[in-house]
């Protein structure tokens, strides 16, 4: 439902108000000489685009159940008969239409009840089989299920060390990191060569000139809906901002490789620990780059 005209017209606009093709200090070449500019140039960036997306995209409507698995011919036939009751007592008032009224509205409640209860247990049981549909529960339960969010809860684990069980967010968290981010000591002792253990000099020139068709290719690769990252701007949002995105990335991509240094709001992952259907509490790890294109 994106506006597909509105964000090429505001893309259009990006490279201009970042100084693109400008000289001297107002330039985006002479602004990201430095990593505090160059940092400071994305984070504008993104913002831009966020920008572009919320004024090019409607907000979505609150469902109404029209569409819900939930909405059934039995509540369908529910709601007509509590709105008939409704338009009957509104015309005559009586008290005999106001105890219609009342239990027309009470068969509609029990009929979405059982419908909801029933679309509910269907869906649990096809997510037994279908494991992509835990991902769009999980995502109904913390943003659409109009109850305050809980806070992540992680179960007490079992010390690998032996000790007591981890309890407390900071012990399980660096137990976590030392059983997926190991840092063992490498064994040096076999190495021969006395220049290996010295600090390594790269011998060879590596290529810092990115283009706007090594970011279109990049982009091209990646899946256009998936994970969007905490900036909700998802790959197909990219695409439709074109080459004017594309030419601002090639820049700021080549600066990233002449300074050394990568943006920090790149950096940033989200990591689900979630255990295995049917086996001991071993945990699978699904970590989520914010990352959407690797140069």
């Amino acid at each position: 439902m994106v506006d597909q005209n509105r964000v090429e017209a505001e893309a259009a606009l990006l490279p201009g108000l970042a100084g693109l093709g400008f000289t001297g200090p107002s330039s985006l070449q002479a602004k990201t000489t430095t990593v505090e500019g160059l940092e400071k140039e994305f984070n504008w960036l993104v913002g831009e685009l966020q920008r572009i997306a919320t004024v090019a995209a409607p907000q979505r409507k609150p469902n109404r159940g029209f569409q819900s698995p939930w909405w059934t011919p039995e509540v369908k036939e529910a709601r007509e008969a509590a709105k008939r009751a409704e338009r009957e007592h509104n015309r005559v008032p009586s008290p005999y239409l106001q105890y219609r009224l009342g239990q027309a509205q009470k068969a509609l409640s029990r009929a979405i009840q059982q419908a909801k209860s029933k679309a509910w247990r269907s869906t649990l049981h096809e997510a037994t089989h279908h494991r992509d549909l835990l991902w769009k529960l999980e995502r109904w339960a913390r943003l659409r299920s109009f109850t305050p969010p809980d806070p992540p809860k992680l179960p007490t684990l079992a010390d690998p060390l032996g000790g007591l069980d981890l309890a407390t967010h900071t012990a399980k968290a660096n137990a976590l990191a030392r059983k997926f981010f190991p840092r063992p000591q490498a064994d040096l002792t076999d190495i021969q060569d006395p220049d290996l253990h010295q600090d390594w000099v790269p011998r060879f020139l590596l290529q810092q000139d990115v283009t706007s068709g090594d970011i279109a290719e990049a982009l091209a690769k990646a899946r256009p809906w998936k994970a969007p990252g905490e900036d909700n701007l998802p790959i197909g949002f990219l695409k439709l901002c074109g080459p004017p995105l594309y030419d601002l990335l090639a820049v700021l991509a080549t600066a990233c490789l002449r300074l050394g240094w990568f943006p920090s709001h790149f950096k940033r992952a989200k990591t689900v620990v979630l255990q295995k259907l049917g086996k001991q509490p071993a945990v699978v790890v699904v970590v989520v780059f914010l990352l959407r294109f690797a140069l």
